[in-house]
């Protein structure tokens, strides 16, 4: 898929993406608009957000892209879970017919569907803020 990064109506285009570097790469961006620093490799006492994709379906019918994703994130600190919220996001997008816009419409279903998770609240869960 291409990751297309939504800000207000600004639209950018990252570049092509597996499933995984989709979700990556998104909640990459989002914990930096969050203000918080994503680190590559675990840092010694660094907590640990886990993002495990539970299930992505895509299906077209009639003129409508229609996806859901479920995915759980996990936080742990000092290798202890602290806390665990599933989210899940059902959406549909009109297909346009003669055009493949499927990269765009999963690129915005992915994005709906991070942001659903409230960064601020869940580090507030896990004692962080």
């Amino acid at each position: 898929y291409n990751l297309t990064v939504i800000s207000g109506k600004e639209r950018m285009p990252v570049g092509a993406r597996d499933l995984q570097g989709l979700f990556q790469e998104a909640f990459e961006k989002r914990l930096a608009h969050s203000g918080a620093k994503s680190v590559s490799r675990h840092e010694s006492g660094a907590p640990v957000i886990l993002i495990t994709i539970r299930t992505v379906q895509v299906d077209v019918q009639e003129r409508k892209w229609i996806a859901r994703v479920v995915y759980d994130a996990e936080l742990f600190i000092e290798n202890q879970l602290v806390t665990r919220e599933t989210l899940s996001g059902h959406a549909e997008r009109v297909r346009i017919v003669g055009a493949d816009n499927v990269d765009e419409t999963m690129s915005d279903i992915i994005t709906e569907i991070i942001n659903r998770l409230d960064i601020v609240k869940f580090l507030q869960q896990g004692k962080l803020l």
